[in-house]
């Protein structure tokens, strides 16, 4: 059955997940000088999220139809917490590279199935509002995170930052 007008969004794309994108940002600094060679690495800590979310946004769309999307959505959280955790554990670049290339498989996936689950659960006529709100916590959180975790990286560090992406 629909949600009723009061209900959360189903399972939608929630600002912490996106605050992942400009986040990043704030913590480039103290990233560089703990990884060994990163310096020359640090376009891809950004470029290997998005290239990574965008590749698999079309292969998310098709498994929804093969399976069900409420259990691809977890599947793509359960990646995206991998991604997360891979990246605060990296002992080198090349680690930190892969976690973030998991992130962006895991952040695709929930971003693409959160509009399928919300044309599936959501009434026609209450559809509109509830794709802008879930595209309202998306663009809210790319918007602050650089903000919110810019001042989280001086209280916890770069590594409890990302532990945070895990634990969302």
């Amino acid at each position: 059955p629909p949600p009723s007008s009061l209900s959360p969004p189903p399972n939608g794309t929630n600002p912490w997940e996106a605050s992942n994108m400009s986040g990043l940002t704030t913590t480039l600094s103290s990233i560089v000088s703990s990884l060994p060679n990163a310096y020359s690495s640090t376009l891809w800590f950004t470029s290997s999220y998005m290239i990574a979310m965008s590749c698999v946004s079309p292969l998310a769309g098709r498994l929804a139809t093969l399976f069900p999307p409420g259990g691809m959505v977890l599947f793509s959280a359960v990646l995206f917490a991998m991604g997360a955790l891979l990246t605060a554990i990296a002992p080198t670049v090349g680690v930190f590279l892969l976690g973030r290339v998991v992130l962006g498989l895991g952040s695709g996936g929930i971003l693409v199935l959160c509009m399928i689950l919300v044309l599936e659960l959501v009434s026609e006529e209450r559809r509109g509002l509830w794709i802008g709100l879930v595209n309202a916590g998306f663009t809210g959180g790319v918007s602050v995170g650089a903000v919110v975790f810019g001042g989280l990286v001086d209280v916890v560090g770069w590594v409890g930052v990302l532990f945070s992406w895990v634990f969302r």
